[in-house]
């Protein structure tokens, strides 16, 4: 059997008895390459995706948003769905709606755009099996930041973003406020470099030809 991550293995764990392989979700690195970027005078901040429930913590990083010390900050919010004029009433609430850019559906190519628009990536899910949208913004060469929430924890390591506790708004503006002081310091050129060879489409083929030529030489035994 194959699982994403080690987080999903593990539930699969409880109901099945055998052996799970762990290969990553793959990322089409040459749908996200290096992103070129002259960075403005305000940091941009980015989520994508989760408007249709409360998974990806858009509403989390909405409350951490006031109480970063940081003011200059601008968050967008990408994707449409049912919950999203709720996140919008959120932000009108915590008083600080003039900082979001709520940016509605977004698809395709402009995927990549949104991306390239950002300094800093968020996830602030509450659960996650994977996340593709970290490996994709980090094939970017974007800084992420992302809860312990199961996948993340596999594919954010210090070289690439931070980790922040689930579900802890405060937490988040920490991290938020950390990032944005030391913004020139990451390097984005390693940070697309690492995201290619751990989850570009030639890793995935290496894995899964491994663990295809390990079932072959076991059932010539």
């Amino acid at each position: 059997m194959i699982a994403v991550s080690e987080a999903l293995a593990r539930d699969m764990n409880r109901f099945v008895n055998r052996e799970i392989n762990i290969v990553p979700n793959v990322t089409d690195v040459t749908k996200f390459p290096p992103c070129t970027r002259v960075r403005g005078n305000s940091i941009n901040i980015g989520l994508l995706g989760g408007m249709s429930n409360y998974r990806k913590g858009a509403d989390i990083l909405i409350k951490a948003a006031a109480l970063c010390r940081n003011t200059d900050a601008v968050f967008h919010i990408g994707g449409g769905g049912l919950l999203l004029p709720e996140f919008k009433a959120l932000a009108e609430a915590n008083g600080t709606a003039r900082r979001f850019v709520f940016h509605g559906e977004i698809l395709g190519e402009d995927i990549y755009k949104f991306f390239c628009s950002l300094d800093i990536f968020v996830l602030a899910s509450r659960d996650e099996t994977f996340g593709v949208v970290l490996t994709e913004a980090m094939a970017c060469g974007i800084p992420v930041i992302a809860t312990r929430c199961g996948g993340p924890e596999e594919i954010v390591t210090p070289e690439c973003g931070l980790l922040v506790a689930r579900e802890d708004p405060q937490d988040l503006a920490g991290a938020i406020d950390t990032m944005i002081l030391s913004i020139d310091s990451w390097n984005r050129s390693a940070i697309s470099s690492y995201a290619a060879s751990r989850y570009g489409r030639k890793a995935f083929t290496e894995r899964m030809s491994l663990i295809y030529l390990e079932l072959l030489s076991r059932s010539a035994k």
